[in-house]
């Protein structure tokens, strides 16, 4: 029979500190505008850039397929700039956000009913830190 060998306890270490969220705030048909709904959202992704000093937030504005690409390209800016404001006006470093208008680009439901066009009409926001 071999000899039985005691190993010490393996103690975890914390190697990598990286904080990754991802969130959507909605938007109504034709609007850039944030509703009180998305605002709330918003406060605890300023209160995670503020927190985490080295944190990296990217702002990505879509659309639903209703009127023409050009249009909806210039809306989901629009929008992406709206969450950008807020989130500066608020607290968090302009250096450290980056925002893109994305159109109808990558919906995450389907265009033909009413209830899919409304997730569609978002910006998701993804904060990175590590």
């Amino acid at each position: 029979m071999p000899p039985t060998t005691t190993r010490p306890p393996i103690k975890p270490e914390v190697v990598d500190t990286t904080v990754s969220i991802s969130s959507y705030v909605l938007f109504d048909v034709d609007k850039a505008d944030l509703t009180i709904a998305s605002e709330s959202a918003l406060v605890g992704i300023r209160d995670l850039a503020i927190v985490h000093a080295d944190a990296l937030v990217e702002i990505r504005g879509y659309t639903d397929a209703d009127g023409s690409e050009e249009y909806n390209l210039d809306l989901s800016r629009r929008r992406a700039e709206t969450v950008l404001h807020w989130l500066t006006e608020r607290g968090s470093e302009s250096s450290r956000i980056t925002e893109i208008g994305l159109g109808e680009t990558k919906p995450i439901a389907s265009n033909d009913t009413v209830e899919g066009k409304a997730k569609n009409r978002r910006v998701e926001i993804a904060v990175h830190s590590g």
